[in-house]
């Protein structure tokens, strides 16, 4: 994760016509990577990460055979880092089993602020899963006052939050849908017809697969799109789904939804 470097005072290069901007830039190609005015903090990767996976062995979670993934997006610019805990399982029926997983995120050039979200991967068809609460969160941007350390409760309580869904989960489950509710939920919501159909299709093939017609079967189809959907060429994985992921949030927040699973 050492890839994107600095030049200059503070890590950054100040721009030789306007003092007040300074570039981060790539030390190993000298591209630059992004452009910031003097409010902006600069914290390295190889300093970021391990002050988050340090917070990491401070939590109450157990992190017993954990798996990470790294991707490295811009060029540099940006990355994710994902953890995967199997000691932290849902079983929301008989062999459905969801693993948490954290996701941590950090970027020089502005696409999103340093984070971690919590989540998590159905092991049946390693659909991400996307977190009920809105409070499995939480955000910290590039400022003078940005303190990675102070992540840890909010860790700790996020993961507490997220195991919470297992009720919901469960209640989701046994919570019978048609079709023909689908539609209405879809349109209601007023996506794109492309998406709609798209949607559609996945919950029929979820049903047909686990012989249940669930709100369930709805959330699955959902982050199945949003984990395993077509990219268009030359776009980025991690990119597209985090934005998926964030439609599937909207659906599930909204008050639509929310009749339908009621």
């Amino acid at each position: 994760m050492n890839t994107a470097t600095y030049e200059g005072q503070d890590g950054m290069m100040e721009d030789a016509f306007n003092p007040s901007l300074k570039a981060v830039v790539r030390e190993d190609t000298g591209r630059i990577l992004a452009v910031h005015g003097d409010g902006y903090n600069l914290i390295r990767n190889d300093e970021l990460i391990p002050q988050f996976e340090d917070t990491l062995r401070k939590s109450s979670l157990d992190l017993t055979d954990m798996y990470v993934k790294t991707s490295l997006l811009d060029d540099g610019g940006a990355f994710v880092k994902e953890y995967r805990l199997p000691a932290h399982k849902i079983e929301v029926r008989v062999g459905d089993i969801t693993e948490m997983v954290i996701k941590f995120k950090g970027s020089y050039n502005g696409r999103w602020a340093s984070m971690f979200s919590i989540g998590g991967l159905r092991l049946k068809c390693t659909n991400g899963m996307v977190a009920i609460n809105e409070f499995t969160k939480a955000y910290g941007r590039h400022t003078k006052n940005f303190n990675p350390v102070g992540f840890v409760d909010k860790l700790s309580a996020s993961a507490l939050i997220y195991l919470q869904n297992a009720d919901i989960w469960h209640k989701w489950a046994r919570k019978s849908i048609s079709t023909l509710s689908i539609t209405q939920l879809l349109t209601e919501l007023e996506l794109p017809e492309s998406y709609n159909e798209i949607i559609q299709n996945q919950f029929i093939a979820e049903c047909e697969e686990s012989g249940h017609s669930t709100i369930w079967e709805l959330f699955n189809a959902l982050t199945a799109y949003s984990t395993h959907g077509k990219l268009q060429k030359n776009s980025q994985q991690a990119i597209v789904q985090d934005n998926r992921e964030k439609r599937v949030s909207q659906i599930i927040h909204s008050q639509a939804f929310r009749r339908l699973a009621a």
